[in-house]
């Protein structure tokens, strides 16, 4: 029969074993944590002081482009972003940092709306918007969806609103993930290896053509599809009020296009009705805000022109082909070089 001793004893031989397996437990998590910090394996120069000027910035891995986007922001030797979704994805940021002198990087997010762009143009704002980090221009490709009447809308997909946090609590909290350490331990790997990720292209550009398949007779079925602008209000739509409050926060050399993508002429609106009438109150709210900042350029591409009647220059009624966004690429480039010029704003060195 056990004695009185020996259960004390075994009881002493738990506890003591508890509280090392609670301390190594412990240790390992700070470990992980600490590994995961300077690792930073979404580049993005978190968690700092928010209130210093300059930021470190470590090339991220080849990321989806919802992680990628915290990082590219960082990174010195871009003066220019695109921001939008698959709206903005064949817009090439090469093409336009060529004809307008400003290194361009992208930052579309397919499938992505106006509540998860502007949680990545605040992020912009904070970290780009110093004078000594200013960006010397900034794209903005919007579509209908910014006109939601209810307020900045979210697809619903999973999107790290934690990535583009301004609390280093948040971001930490976000950053302890499964993602976070494969991401972590990929580019540990690397640094070990002294290999370059092998990725995509350095600036975010990402031709999505390449993976679709020309069939003229489905896309020509696809671009008969109706418009849907049941979300349009008569108000102007609260997210031009939440991005101006954002643009007021970049530096006054900042130039800024803000770009209402194009669509298929025939899926507009129907001329004269209440939805045709919304739809320029929008596209109004948002060259009221163009014209309110020094700097920043309105174009209006959702409109009927003989570009938008080409069925021959889309995918489907929302998504331009390439050869329209080179055209595009042109307008911009174009009118961010005489910005560029005017001001007085230097790059950062890369």
């Amino acid at each position: 029969m056990p004695t009185i001793s020996a259960d004390l004893s075994q009881s002493v031989a738990w506890g003591r074993f508890l509280r090392v397996f609670a301390g190594c437990a412990l240790v390992l998590g700070l470990g992980v944590v600490a590994g995961l910090v300077a690792l930073d394996p979404y580049g993005a120069g978190q968690p700092v002081s928010l209130g210093q000027k300059q930021a470190t910035p470590t090339r991220p891995l080849k990321l989806n482009p919802r992680l990628a986007g915290a990082g590219r922001t960082l990174d010195p030797q871009f003066g220019g972003l695109i921001v939008g979704n698959s709206h903005s994805q064949l817009l090439d940021p090469a093409r336009i940092g060529a004809q307008s002198g400003i290194p361009f990087a992208s930052l579309s997010m397919p499938g992505t709306a106006s509540r998860e762009q502007l949680a990545v143009l605040d992020w912009i704002a904070l970290r780009r918007g110093q004078d000594d980090r200013a960006l010397s221009a900034l794209v903005v490709v919007l579509d209908d969806w910014w006109c939601n009447a209810q307020g900045a809308y979210e697809t619903g997909h999973a999107f790290p609103y934690w990535l583009y946090s301004a609390d280093p609590l948040t971001y930490l909290e976000g950053l302890l993930r499964w993602e976070s350490l494969e991401a972590a331990g990929g580019k540990l790997g690397l640094l070990l290896s002294g290999k370059a990720p092998a990725s995509g292209r350095a600036d975010g550009y990402m031709d999505y053509e390449q993976e679709m398949v020309d069939d003229r007779s489905a896309i020509l079925a696809r671009l008969q599809a109706p418009g849907d602008y049941h979300h349009l209000g008569d108000a102007p739509p609260p997210a031009a009020a939440a991005l101006k409050a954002t643009l007021a926060r970049l530096n006054s050399s900042t130039a800024v296009a803000l770009v209402m993508t194009p669509v298929y002429a025939p899926a507009l609106p129907a001329s004269g009705s209440g939805e045709a009438r919304r739809l320029e109150a929008c596209k109004a709210a948002f060259a009221d805000l163009a014209n309110s900042r020094p700097r920043t350029v309105w174009f209006d591409l959702m409109r009927e022109t003989p570009e938008t009647r080409d069925p021959g220059l889309f995918w489907d009624t929302s998504h331009y082909r390439s050869a329209f966004a080179r055209q595009i690429e042109n307008i911009l480039a174009a009118r961010l070089r005489l910005l560029h010029a005017e001001s007085p704003h230097q790059d950062p060195p890369a």
